[in-house]
């Protein structure tokens, strides 16, 4: 399961009572626990940075550089570039859990481009069918 951190989580120092991500396991800060990362934007140098903590003792950081002519969602470059999905896969007690929801997100996604190709070829036929004047298969 997934844990978010809150607002609270870019304060600039540990305060005592405060909740810095959803599940409390967060005790500070712009933290990561082991098994988590975060990516973020540096403006100034124009790079994606990401720390990770995956099989490591401590935590990792990670320069992605500057990310141009992407296609698609922010977060599906920066995973292209790290890998991190495939990590968090492959460590831990998730493994299992996220390949079966992996493998269902396929199917769904078979069924759907399926779907799609057969409403492409209906609209291709019915643009190509002669139009005769008076009559209209759909009914009164």
């Amino acid at each position: 399961m997934s844990d978010f951190f809150t607002p609270h989580f870019y304060d600039p120092v540990t305060a005592p009572g405060v909740r810095y991500s959803f599940t409390g396991k967060l005790d500070g800060p712009r933290k990561i626990l082991p098994g988590g990362y975060i990516s973020w934007h540096d403006p100034v140098s124009d790079h994606w940075w990401q720390q990770v903590w995956f099989g490591t003792d401590e935590p990792e950081f990670v320069d992605l550089g500057k990310l141009t002519a992407r296609a698609g969602s922010l977060r599906a470059a920066i995973d292209s570039r790290t890998g991190t999905i495939s990590r968090i896969a492959h460590s831990g007690p998730l493994s299992e859990r996220f390949t079966a929801a992996r493998s269902l997100t396929a199917a769904a996604k078979r069924s759907t481009s399926s779907r799609a190709s057969g409403w492409r070829d209906r609209i291709q036929q019915l643009r190509t069918e002669p139009v005769v004047e008076g009559t209209w298969e759909g009914g009164a």
